[in-house]
């Protein structure tokens, strides 16, 4: 119940302010549908279709909730000319209590909520300490995905997130070949998991564990 009266009081008072939505009854049922969509792209029409609104309308509720830290709207990587790579954003809740709240997904971590963790856990790095960097996601139409790609003039650091506490080789598929996708010359690629050894997974490849990635918790 104490989730549900801090929502209630978030909305109903900093997001009225923010946004000055008079008719919170729409905004919930689209903070709900990006809840269940949270580390998945994000289409905007679809969600305008599932919760009732407009497409405009659906941009604009999407962008209050990032101006006011409760998501992230993670923008792909596009720089490259390559017309294979998808242009749309992933959505994250920040607050992982909230959108099980929301969605009702109560049975452990998913993987999209364990994504939604890395993901808050790094835009708080770059926010605070790497300013100059900028994070991203990639996915081409062929099926090449990356969870996160950081990037920084000619440099970039790609991280695939898995919830096991095991990696194997085959999760660094989609890492092999990012520089003739990006054509960006260096970047240094891990996968994050919950386990506990630093292992090379194929050359240049390194699983590493979240814990000693991001450092112990206080």
């Amino acid at each position: 119940m104490k989730y549900y009266a801090n929502i209630a009081t978030y909305l109903q008072r900093d997001l009225r302010d923010l946004a000055r939505i008079n008719d919170l009854a729409p905004f919930r049922k689209c903070e709900q549908m990006i809840a269940l969509r949270t580390g998945n792209i994000l289409n905007f029409s679809e969600l305008a279709r599932d919760t009732g609104i407009s497409v405009q309308t659906a941009k604009n509720y999407c962008s209050y909730l990032d101006l006011s830290f409760q998501t992230i709207l993670l923008e792909p990587y596009f720089a490259s000319t390559s017309k294979r790579l998808i242009k749309s954003p992933k959505a994250y809740m920040i607050d992982i209590g909230i959108q099980k709240v929301l969605s009702g997904q109560w049975d452990g971590m998913t993987g999209q909520q364990y994504e939604s963790v890395i993901a808050s856990e790094l835009k708080k790095i770059i926010s605070t300490l790497q300013p100059d960097w900028n994070l991203y996601h990639l996915r081409t139409f062929d099926g090449l995905e990356v969870d996160f790609l950081l990037v920084k003039d000619n440099k970039a650091l790609a991280i695939e997130v898995k919830i096991s506490d095991r990696v194997h080789p085959q999760d660094a598929k989609h890492l092999k070949h990012l520089e003739s996708v990006t054509r960006i010359p260096h970047i240094l690629k891990f996968v994050i998991y919950e386990g506990k050894e630093i292992q090379e997974l194929q050359k240049g490849i390194w699983g590493i564990p979240a814990i000693i990635f991001f450092g112990p918790g206080e």
